[in-house]
């Protein structure tokens, strides 16, 4: 019975009208888990800052958001969003008054609809970006299963329809930028790249790679191309803002957040948590600050994997390498939250071959899920006494239980590249 039901399976998946059906079906049913999870409290600090800058957004519009949220003040309740973060809180913030849920004032059903649903829409695109990039080098079937198995990861959607975060955003943008820039359109990869810088200052991390694989593959004059093209995607972004020079806004956009969080780790279980949480990043130690020392490590280990991605930069390298990179800023540097291990799924499903990156996959999912689920519901419980959120106390067991995990697949990961990098071509079939 098994047997006939996997060839009828096989025989509608090889017919087009098949393929097209299961692809919408999969993408169609996880966001129908997504919405039935909408119901479920956010972190009652972030959403309500959401919902206002929506507000914000829609009210005062573009040209004065910035200065409506404070950010020329440095207010409490300044948005550390860049730009094209605010285009998506104006089309949903416009889109609440027009349905009559302008205010959000109640965060209900409804609302949360209009704050989460723009977030877990560009998670089921990157989910079909990763179907589109596997079928090219696979059968149907494997890619369908890349792109379900990440449609369906239970730690990025916790993020996004539980918590209302937005890292499914410039996720999607660096993955459509990769995936651009391995199909040879290089300028198409710069544009898209500027898009990701302009939603997530993060997803500058993912540059050493797009660089590289543009110098080599496109050489100088395709990379100036898509330089300029970055450039002026961003100077068309930023024009409907107020400001009087360019620089200095994007400069002020980009460091309020960073400068807001001057810690070790902020709820991240990476090396750094092992000092314990919410810890000054300033103090110098040995000559440098936290940050320094942090800052170091990340560079040293950047060159290393541009150094083995180098050694042979074709197939499935890249990937690998860019998810590296953005496990190790997670690990290495100060100042990250709990949520910036997000674009390592993404770029990790893009990448199966093998049962080890599977099992780093699992791995993450495990630990990043658990990272979110535990901190989400201190931060939501409410102190009786000091009406304050509890957070995670220095010698937590859940910081030496989850960070040695982390840092055991991390290491893992190193080494699956290196072995994928220096070892014969032949190792990097499917095992």
């Amino acid at each position: 019975m098994q047997s006939k039901a996997l060839e009828k399976l096989q025989s509608f998946a090889s017919e087009r009208k098949g393929q097209v059906f299961l692809v919408i079906a999969i993408l169609a049913i996880s966001l129908l888990v997504r919405l039935l999870l909408f119901h479920l409290q956010g972190c009652r600090f972030d959403e309500p800052l959401f919902a206002w800058w929506h507000n914000v957004a829609a009210n005062q519009g573009l040209s004065n958001f910035y200065n409506a949220t404070g950010c020329n003040q440095n207010g409490a309740a300044c948005c550390d969003y860049p730009p094209l973060s605010v285009y998506i809180f104006y089309s949903f913030g416009w889109l609440a008054r027009a349905l009559g849920h302008g205010t959000f004032s109640n965060l209900d059903y409804v609302d949360k609809v209009l704050l989460r649903l723009p977030q877990n829409l560009f998670d089921l695109a990157t989910a079909y970006l990763i179907f589109r990039f596997v079928r090219s080098r696979y059968s149907f079937l494997p890619a369908l299963g890349a792109m379900t198995i990440y449609a369906f990861n239970p730690a990025t959607i916790f993020n996004l329809s539980v918590w209302g975060q937005m890292d499914s955003t410039y996720t999607f943008f660096m993955v459509a930028s990769l995936y651009s820039a391995s199909r040879s359109k290089h300028e198409l990869a710069g544009g898209l790249f500027s898009l990701a810088i302009l939603t997530k200052p993060q997803s500058i991390i993912l540059l050493p790679v797009l660089a590289y694989l543009i110098l080599k593959n496109g050489g100088w004059k395709h990379a100036l191309f898509s330089s300029i093209i970055f450039l002026a995607i961003i100077f068309l972004a930023i024009l409907p803002f107020h400001w009087d020079n360019p620089i200095k806004f994007l400069y002020d956009r980009y460091t309020v957040g960073y400068v807001r969080f001057e810690y070790n780790s902020a709820n991240a279980y990476n090396f750094w948590a092992l000092m314990g949480f919410f810890k000054n990043d300033t103090i110098r130690h040995a000559g440098l600050s936290y940050q320094g020392w942090g800052t170091m490590a990340f560079a040293f280990f950047a060159v290393f994997v541009m150094w083995l991605l180098h050694q042979r930069p074709g197939g499935r390298a890249p990937l690998c390498a860019a998810s590296l990179l953005m496990f190790g800023f997670f690990m290495l540097m100060t100042r990250m939250h709990e949520r910036y291990l997000f674009p390592v799924f993404a770029l990790l499903a893009m990448s199966f071959f093998s049962r080890h990156l599977i099992v780093l996959y699992v791995g993450l999912t495990a630990t990043f899920l658990a990272n979110l689920a535990y901190v989400l519901s201190n931060l939501n419980y409410v102190d009786p006494v000091t009406t304050l959120p509890h957070y995670v106390p220095d010698g937590h067991w859940s910081i030496y239980v989850l960070v040695s995990i982390n840092a055991i697949l991390f290491f893992y990961a190193i080494w699956i590249f290196w072995r994928m990098q220096r070892s014969k071509p032949a190792t990097e079939i499917i095992e």
